[in-house]
């Protein structure tokens, strides 16, 4: 249950391991939970694109690696490429 939990921004456990570049985190929430590696935050984010936006290089190669989708636009219309070209 913890690991569907939202704050109040729609953000999930796995977004903030995503972003935080936290391996072992976001390893545990896929591998082991199950949990969906593309589900959106409030602003339409996905981990990948939080891993994107913050330089998380190797959270964004082991998302990449399990499945995650790179073409998903947020809510402002940039996919997870912008956010890493934005750097």
């Amino acid at each position: 249950i913890l690991e569907n939990t939202k704050d109040g921004d729609e953000r999930r456990a796995i977004h903030y391991a995503a972003c935080g570049g936290r391996l072992n985190i976001l390893k545990y929430l896929i591998e082991d939970m199950s949990v969906s590696i593309d589900v959106k935050d409030g602003s339409g984010q996905t981990p990948l694109s939080r891993a994107a936006r913050e330089g998380r290089l190797a959270a964004v190669e082991y998302l990449l690696q399990m499945g995650a989708n790179p073409e998903i636009p947020d809510d402002s219309n940039a996919s997870p490429l912008h956010h890493v070209a934005m750097k």
